[in-house]
């Protein structure tokens, strides 16, 4: 490179030789080029990481809520089965309200499992929740019914769990 400066008198000139910087440069360029392609690749690697973690803990809890409620889905399955034998009106209407009871229990004992498993507890109004909708669906099934929950404080899941299987259980064996 040719340089210039200008003194007293005139100007003075030199040749700087910076063919080592310019290498230097290069392989700056080369090494940030290439810290850029695997930091691309460790953000993506990192995104894959976390989707199959998300997808393992979705599975998890697939599999904790199917193990909790698969024998009612079996009773379910049965009372499906049932319906579709009916030969009269009144026996198909009475299925159709078991069917919905426990379809209620299905829905709400699963949102149980998932509620429990992000803290650990369940408030009691939840719980609530769960028994009205069951409820509710005694209602249509032509069963009166009342339910009261006192109190405003949190359970542990697997206590609120208990509670509804054994409210569901109760109702079902008392249901002819």
């Amino acid at each position: 490179r040719l340089c210039a400066a200008g003194i007293r008198g005139g100007r003075i000139f030199w040749q700087e030789h910076v063919a080592e910087l310019l290498d230097v440069l290069k392989q700056l360029g080369d090494t940030r080029e290439a810290l850029s392609e695997y930091s691309t690749l460790l953000e993506e690697e990192n995104r894959q990481k976390q989707q199959r973690c998300e997808l393992e803990e979705q599975e998890r809890l697939y599999d904790a809520m199917r193990q909790t409620v698969s024998p009612a889905m079996e009773r379910l399955a049965a009372l499906i089965d049932r319906l579709n034998e009916a030969e009269d009106w009144e026996s198909a209407r009475a299925l159709h309200g078991r069917i919905a009871v426990l379809g209620a229990y299905i829905k709400r004992r699963s949102n149980l499992v998932f509620l429990s498993d992000e803290t650990g507890a369940v408030s009691s109004r939840e719980l609530l929740l769960c028994l009205n909708e069951s409820m509710s669906n005694l209602h249509l099934a032509g069963m009166d019914c009342a339910v009261s929950l006192a109190g405003e404080e949190s359970m542990g899941g697997e206590t609120a769990g208990r509670l509804y299987d054994f409210f569901e259980e109760t109702v079902e064996a008392v249901w002819e």
